[in-house]
């Protein structure tokens, strides 16, 4: 959130367009690679997780089970 604000402060106090344009461009590409380096590899954890609990199958409680025990 730190880093995201920084930037944006960073573009607010640009002289001109073009400076501001620059940092918005900059700032964005920092993100992307404080993402990757942060929340990227538990994020596909998460989603394959998700992935993972569709293929488990669906318990019907009015059939009879078998429960292996020990």
């Amino acid at each position: 959130l730190l880093a995201g604000k920084d930037w944006t402060a960073r573009a607010k106090s640009a002289e001109t367009a073009r400076e501001a344009g620059d940092a918005t461009r900059e700032g964005e590409e920092r993100m992307y690679e404080l993402f990757d380096e942060l929340a990227a590899k538990p994020l596909t954890g998460v989603l394959q997780l998700q992935k993972s609990l569709r293929t488990t199958p669906a318990v019907r409680l009015d059939t009879p089970a078998v429960v292996l025990v020990g």
